[in-house]
């Protein structure tokens, strides 16, 4: 962790409440917020690469990095997903170690019992030229709700063993059929998303759902 001025951390703890406050009213179960909150980090920060040759900053290990600042290493990703599943009540655990890219941090989620391994930073695909992280970036869920030996082949595989299967990337592929999408407001590009969503606002709703 670092130490901020107070104006810096009262500006990334009131991002994080808003963040972690807008995903449990919008939704219901443990595994919908660890999802929006991973699809959250990913979409609003961006992987700092250029940090890696000038020289780590402590705000890129943190919230403040992700949140403000939009662009943070391993720690950074790592510290928020763990900061808010923890404000959420969902128990996790923030892990470091080794990878075959070098030394990392991830996380462990606990839904319904099960453990599973999540890596926000490798999940995250952000282009490079997204200085902002508002562009029409993607992202991706090859490491979301994995176990440990499907981990093991990349990381360093520490902490709980995770053996949890229900919630891993057949799931969302499962939930995200046009069986499930039906009669739910689907839409194909940000721009439509957006379009959509001024039109709801403008006309007095204060939650919007799109898929």
């Amino acid at each position: 962790w670092t130490t901020f001025s107070k104006e810096k951390n009262d500006a990334m703890v009131k991002a994080m409440v808003e963040l972690v406050y807008g995903i449990m009213q919008t939704y219901k179960t443990d595994f919908e917020r660890e999802r929006a909150l991973y699809e959250a980090i990913c979409l609003t920060c961006r992987y700092d690469y250029d940090s890696l040759e000038t020289g780590l900053t402590s705000a890129g290990q943190t919230p403040y990095g992700v949140l403000i600042e939009r662009k943070a290493v391993c720690g950074g990703y790592a510290c928020t997903f763990h900061l808010g599943l923890t404000m959420m009540g969902i128990e996790n655990r923030l892990i470091t170690g080794g990878t075959t890219e070098g030394l990392h941090a991830w996380n462990q989620v606990c839904l319904e019992g099960e453990w599973y391994q999540v890596d926000v930073t490798w999940g995250d695909d952000n282009c490079e030229q997204c200085p902002t992280g508002t562009c029409d970036c993607t992202f991706g869920y090859d490491y979301f709700n994995r176990t440990s030996e499907w981990m093991s082949t990349t990381h360093e595989v520490r902490g709980e063993d995770c053996l949890g299967t229900k919630y891993n990337e057949d799931y969302l592929v499962a939930i995200y059929t046009p069986e499930y999408l039906e009669g739910k407001v689907y839409l194909e590009t940000v721009e439509e998303c957006m379009k959509y969503i001024n039109s709801q606002l403008e006309s007095g709703n204060s939650t919007v759902s799109v898929y």
